[in-house]
């Protein structure tokens, strides 16, 4: 079953790459978001597994945004996705619930490895 995502991020270049790297690697997107207000309501329409959260949108940053769907929706993951080098705001959005963070910019491997991680899909490394 593939894992399903709502993308939110203020840049339509970023939803891009991300939505392209999920494709490739049979994640569905359900959605995408350019600000927190709008992330809040698309989830509870789509009802995804995951949201990928960009942290610096207008309208509900995504610590708010994470601090409200956490409250709705305590078994969805929010990864965060930022470029801000701030660990303070990372922290916050932790807090607030996000379960993991990838610094922009991403590699294909550190996203899709971040967004298995979450679901549970650890991959072990045998030798």
């Amino acid at each position: 079953m593939a894992i399903k995502l709502v993308i939110a991020d203020d840049a339509p270049f970023i939803r891009e790459v991300i939505k392209q790297i999920s494709e490739t690697h049979g994640f569905k997107i359900l959605g995408e978001a350019g600000d927190g207000s709008e992330v809040v309501q698309m989830v509870a329409e789509l009802q995804p597994d995951i949201v990928i959260m960009d942290l610096v949108m207008p309208e509900k940053n995504g610590v708010e945004a994470t601090e409200i769907l956490m409250e709705k929706y305590p078994d969805l993951k929010v990864i965060v996705c930022t470029t801000v080098n701030n660990e303070g705001i990372v922290l916050r959005a932790l807090k607030a619930g996000a379960c993991d963070f990838i610094t922009k910019p991403f590699t294909q491997e550190k996203f899709v490895a971040t967004v298995r991680k979450a679901m549970g899909y650890v991959q072990e490394n045998t030798l």
